[in-house]
């Protein structure tokens, strides 16, 4: 059958888990510089490619 669980049972788990939480809260971590790097990059090419496509089709029009 199906196992239900009582609202005090779920009160108890989520007090439970808000306490470990709390007491061990994960480090921040940010990412490498390569990365954040890369990802401007790649904006900058993706978006000059969107302004030469743009040129190219008013040029040859």
């Amino acid at each position: 059958m199906h196992d239900d669980h009582t609202t005090e049972a779920m009160e108890q788990a989520r007090m439970e888990y808000e306490r470990k939480q709390f007491q061990n809260p994960e480090k921040y971590t940010p990412r490498p510089r390569w990365q954040i790097v890369f990802a401007w990059a790649l904006i900058a090419i993706v978006i000059l490619g969107i302004i030469n496509l743009c040129y190219l089709q008013m040029t040859l029009s």
